[in-house]
């Protein structure tokens, strides 16, 4: 639980490119972002999409976080038959958990197209 609440810590504030802190919770400015995939890892607390704000849209290889849309959650027409990776502008909020296998867990709250 310890590596889990220190993991959290670590996640939440990111410094982005320019230097400034950027939470990670209530992202209310929309964001650049790469779907790369499905987590298909099988692990406890795998699963999901896989989500980087890097340039890096190389699965298990980027840093990413989960996105793991709990049933009846708005999905944006991503799914696992979904054509990966997906160059998105989105706005999301850290979810708190302790099992993770990733960066951190996120959820999206709006998402749409970008030009790659």
């Amino acid at each position: 639980m310890i590596i889990g609440v220190l993991c959290l810590s670590a996640c939440v504030n990111q410094k982005n490119t320019n230097g400034k802190n950027t939470t990670m919770e209530n992202k209310t400015d929309t964001v650049d972002a790469i779907i790369i995939g499905f987590d298909a890892r099988r692990c406890q607390c795998c699963g999901g999409f896989m989500v980087t704000f890097s340039n890096d849209p190389t699965p298990y290889k980027a840093d990413h976080y989960q996105w793991r849309p709990k049933q009846g959650q708005e999905t944006f027409g991503v799914s696992h038959s979904s054509k990966f990776p997906m160059y998105v502008k989105i706005k999301y909020k850290a979810v708190a958990s302790d099992c993770v296998a990733s960066k951190g867990e996120i959820e999206i709250t709006a998402m749409e197209a970008k030009q790659k």
